[in-house]
């Protein structure tokens, strides 16, 4: 489970998970004051998840 606490929630932000190869697998809006991702849905392997809002991004690997 990955969880999004409700510190980093200060203006819209979008949560995109990618394969190694760029495909987008999950895309959402993060409106809520903690996110949980069931990351169970994924098979295991290297992920890339990015948070985005509109004035920045931050990216960063999981491995599941």
């Amino acid at each position: 489970m990955l969880s999004i606490p409700a510190s980093v929630l200060v203006e819209p932000l979008f949560l995109i998970i990618s394969n190694t190869w760029g495909q987008i697998l999950d895309f959402k809006k993060i409106n809520q004051s903690m996110e949980k991702i069931d990351l169970n849905l994924f098979s295991n392997g290297i992920y890339i998840v990015s948070i985005k809002s509109n004035s920045t991004e931050k990216s960063f690997k999981l491995l599941r």
